[in-house]
């Protein structure tokens, strides 16, 4: 049902608002909302989304072996880390990247997931400025209308790698 009048539509905000700060659990939380709002132009919808995804991936960061990001592609058209699960025996970059922007050329699948909507599994990726190589695996997240919002990537080192790597070539 479509809200028809300023007051509804007001309400459904209001609403949602709610619901976001009901989502909201640590500071951590915090600081991803407080970066989606000021980089993106997303719904508050999808920001929901976004905390449920974000929820998830230490359970998805344990069960692979590696650490888990939700990336978002900004207004400039860059994509931005906005949440991060560091595997206690894998910590990749040793620090928080939280809020930090990839680079095109060396996360290329994804900034595939974000623009075109595509997953990749088992993709090359060069991260900490070109000191890592990982073996990712990347996901678009998409909303309720079926358009992309962000990206899930689980980041493993080459050299834990358990399976074939299989290059992606832009």
């Amino acid at each position: 049902m479509k809200a028809d009048t300023k007051a509804e539509r007001e309400f459904m905000e209001q609403k949602k608002n709610k619901l976001l700060s009901d989502m909201i659990q640590n500071d951590t939380d915090k600081k991803m909302v407080q970066l989606v709002e000021a980089a993106t132009d997303l719904s508050c919808g999808d920001i929901c989304t976004l905390l449920e995804v974000a929820h998830s991936l230490p359970f998805v960061g344990n069960l692979e072996g590696g650490d888990t990001y939700i990336n978002v592609l900004t207004r400039e058209k860059e994509s931005m880390v906005i949440a991060q699960y560091r595997h206690p025996n894998y910590d990749l970059y040793k620090r928080s990247i939280i809020g930090e922007i990839e680079r095109r050329e060396d996360e290329p699948a994804v900034y595939r997931a974000l623009e075109e909507g595509i997953s990749g599994r088992g993709l090359i990726g060069i991260i900490d400025e070109g000191r890592t190589v990982v073996r990712h695996t990347v996901s678009p997240i998409l909303n309720s209308e079926k358009k992309v919002i962000g990206g899930a990537d689980i980041r493993i080192s080459q050299c834990q790698c358990r399976y074939r790597v299989y290059p992606y070539y832009q």
